[in-house]
């Protein structure tokens, strides 16, 4: 019997990029304020090099002997009600017309406050002792009936009903 070993080619590894933009550059700035030791020291991306960089270190980093760099995706947000408005135009009219860059940049929406887990209403203002502002419901459902081993909490000015529908 003869036996024939035959090599299997493998396609190369394909590696997509996505990058979290704020993470990205707050992360490098923080980094680059350490080494040079500067309060205003900023890190300049080259982003047209950030995407094949970074697949070039995940192939790296799995072992992939072959791959290709399928692109990167950048997701970001901004406030259109500030100076975001330069930034906007940046990412959507440089950035996103960068080849192999794909962006989402996203207007930022005022959160709703949180709700209260009894009476699910919304809870506008801070419910911690100290900060001098009431809650709309008084208390979270946490707060309120539990006995409290911080001795700190059981002198709050906040009721101790008021939750509970």
């Amino acid at each position: 019997m003869n036996t024939t070993s035959k090599e299997v080619k493998h396609p190369p590894t394909r590696i997509k990029i996505f990058v979290d933009f704020w993470n990205f550059i707050l992360s490098l700035n923080e980094h680059e304020r350490i080494v040079k030791q500067s309060l205003d020291a900023k890190f300049n991306v080259d982003w047209q090099k950030v995407g094949p960089t970074l697949a070039k270190a995940a192939a790296d980093k799995v072992g992939a002997s072959s791959y290709s760099f399928e692109g990167m995706n950048v997701y970001a947000s901004y406030n259109p009600k500030s100076s975001d408005s330069k930034f906007h135009s940046w990412i959507t009219g440089w950035l996103s017309k960068q080849t192999g860059i794909h962006v989402d940049c996203l207007e930022r929406k005022p959160k709703d406050p949180p709700k209260c887990p009894s009476c699910h209403k919304p809870i506008e203002t801070c419910p911690h002792t100290g900060c001098g502002k009431r809650t709309a419901c008084g208390r979270s459902r946490m707060f309120c009936n539990w006995p409290t081993p911080f001795p700190w909490f059981q002198s709050s000015p906040l009721p101790r009903a008021g939750c509970y529908t």
